[in-house]
C-alpha cells in the first residue's frame, strides 16, 4: 500500500495525504478522512515518502572502499554515533562490492546515494582520477571527503597527517639506532595517503643524512597477503638485509612479520617492524606492533559534523581538517 492507495480510499488527493503525513495544515474533514484510513489499514508511511514535501529525509550516505579493515568500522561507528545524536540515519555502501575498482564504480555509488534522496554524502575515495574529479564538480548533493583532498574540487576534506606520522615513526627507528631502514608502501599512483607516507619516510632519512636506496623501497598493496609477498621481495634483494622495516599499514606489517618469522628472522631481535593505524590486532600480535595511532571513532564524528554543517547552512564555509596522531611503542621495534 502506498500514498496513492490511501488517497483513493479516503477520497482525497495524493497531495492532501502527503500534507497530513507531514503535519501540514489541511481542512479538518480531509484530515479526519485520511486519519481514519490510516488507522483502519494500519499503514506505516516510510520516512522518505513522509518527508518528501520538506526535502528533509534525515538520511546520510557514506561511500567507502570496504568495511573489512577494522579501522573503517571504527570510523563508521563514529559517524553513526554523531548522526544518531542529531536525528539522522546512515546508509552505507562499499565500492569494492562492485568488483574490480574503476571510476565507473565510484560514480555508480555516488548516483546510488542521490537516488536514495540522501541529504549529504561522506565519501571515502577508492580511486581518484580525472574522471571522478570532473564528475564531482557537478555533484549537487552536499558532500565531504574523508582521507583524501580531492584537488580540483571545492569539496571539504578531513585527512590524516600521514606525512608527519610517517616521519615520526621512522625517526623513532633512527632514535633506536637503526641506520638501514626499508619501506613497504602502498600504491601511490592515485592515493595521497601512499605518496605522503612514502615521502615522510624518505624525508626522515634525508634529514638524518641517511641514503635512500631504491632496493629498500617496495610499493605493494593493502593486504596482509601483499605485505607477506612484499617482504619476501624486499628480503631477496641484495646481500645486506635491513635492520628495520616501516610498513605503510598495520596489515602490511603483519604480513611482513609473518614472512620474516617463516624465513627464520626474529622480530625485533634481527629486524624491527613498525606500521601505521593501530588497528584492533596491533596490540595482540606477537610481538605487539609499534605503530601510529589515529582516533578513528573521533574521525567519524568529526567528518559527520562537517557534513551536517553544510547541510544545515549551505552558506557556511567548512574548512579542511587534519587528524593528529601519536606513536604506540610496543615490542616489535627495539
Amino acid at each position: 500500500m502506498n500514498i496513492k492507495d490511501i488517497a483513493q480510499l479516503a477520497g482525497v488527493s495524493k497531495a492532501t495525504v502527503s500534507r497530513v503525513l507531514n503535519n501540514i495544515k489541511v481542512r479538518p474533514e480531509y484530515k479526519e478522512k485520511v486519519d481514519r484510513v490510516l488507522k483502519e489499514t494500519g499503514y506505516k508511511p516510510n520516512r522518505i515518502a513522509r518527508e518528501l514535501v520538506s526535502k528533509k529525509t534525515k538520511l546520510i550516505g557514506m561511500i567507502m572502499p570496504s568495511i573489512k579493515p577494522n579501522v573503517y568500522s571504527h570510523v563508521v561507528e563514529g559517524v553513526n554515533r554523531l548522526l544518531q545524536k542529531k536525528g539522522y540515519s546512515l546508509i552505507l555502501t562499499t565500492t569494492l562490492e562492485f568488483g574490480q575498482q574503476s571510476s565507473k564504480h565510484e560514480v555508480e555509488a555516488l548516483e546510488f546515494m542521490k537516488d536514495r534522496q540522501v541529504e549529504g554524502v561522506i565519501y571515502v575515495p577508492q580511486i581518484i582520477c580525472p574522471e571522478i574529479i570532473e564528475y564531482l564538480k557537478d555533484y549537487d548533493t552536499p558532500i565531504v571527503s574523508l582521507t583524501e583532498k580531492l584537488k580540483g574540487t571545492s569539496i571539504p576534506a578531513l585527512t590524516f597527517d600521514d606525512y608527519n606520522a610517517a616521519k615520526s615513526i621512522v625517526q623513532h627507528l633512527i632514535d633506536l639506532g637503526h641506520k638501514d631502514i626499508a619501506f613497504i608502501g602502498i600504491t601511490d599512483e592515485y592515493y595521497a595517503t601512499g605518496f605522503l607516507r612514502k615521502k615522510g619516510y624518505m624525508d626522515a632519512l634525508k634529514e638524518n643524512n641517511m641514503p635512500i636506496d631504491d632496493d629498500r623501497i617496495i610499493n605493494g598493496g593493502f593486504t596482509l597477503v601483499e605485505g607477506y609477498s612484499s617482504a619476501r621481495e624486499l628480503m631477496n634483494k641484495g646481500n645486506l638485509k635491513p635492520t628495520a622495516i616501516f610498513a605503510a599499514l598495520d596489515r602490511i606489517a603483519y604480513g611482513t612479520m609473518s614472512y620474516l618469522n617463516k624465513a627464520g628472522y626474529r622480530v625485533p631481535e634481527d629486524i624491527s617492524v613498525v606500521g601505521i593505524d593501530d588497528d584492533d590486532l596491533s596490540s595482540y600480535y606477537t610481538p605487539p606492533l609499534t605503530t601510529i595511532y589515529y582516533d578513528f571513532v573521533k574521525t567519524g564524528e568529526i567528518i559527520a559534523n562537517m557534513l551536517l554543517q553544510i547541510i544545515n547552512d549551505r552558506q557556511v564555509l567548512v574548512e579542511d581538517r587534519k587528524m593528529g596522531f601519536s606513536i604506540r611503542k610496543r615490542g616489535s621495534a627495539i
